[in-house]
């Protein structure tokens, strides 16, 4: 997708789905920026994108580890990380705009507790401890951003 050209340059399409495909690349916003005129008017990307927000990194930071695994958050393979901030502008950059965002929820064990205690630090720091919940419990990122 990065080095080749636009394989279909004479169509266009309603859809295009990136399926935990953004967070791979080299550069997310030039492919974004490159299916933009191959979507018809008012065509859609739907992505799903894990976010790098969530508590089990929170955890492992704190520990001082940035460990990459074999799947899951921190797959060896992910080039790029996004928290729901970056993964907005991204899309509103590059031509997009949202018209649905929701994320998937995973929190095992004491990441219930840590995340009682990052909002007790957030109030701290004036955060809107509704939304440092919600962000660190999302595990993935699932999105329709329509062309505009």
């Amino acid at each position: 997708m990065e080095d080749e050209a636009w394989p279909y340059p004479d169509e266009t399409f309603d859809v295009v789905v990136f399926g935990d495909v953004l967070e791979h690349l080299v550069d997310p916003w030039a492919v974004l920026r490159k299916v933009h005129p191959f979507l018809e008017e008012g065509g859609v990307v739907c992505a799903s994108i894990p976010n790098i927000n969530h508590v089990s990194i929170i955890e492992e930071l704190l520990r001082g580890n940035f460990t990459y695994t074999k799947m899951g958050l921190m797959d060896q393979t992910h080039m790029r990380f996004f928290t729901v901030n970056e993964i907005h502008k991204m899309f509103v950059e590059n031509g997009f705009e949202f018209e649905a965002f929701q994320y998937i929820p995973l929190v095992q064990g004491n990441q219930v507790q840590l995340l009682e205690r990052l909002k007790a630090v957030g109030s701290e720091f004036g955060i809107d401890t509704t939304t440092l919940v919600e962000r660190g419990s999302a595990y993935q990122y699932v999105m329709r951003a329509r062309k505009i």
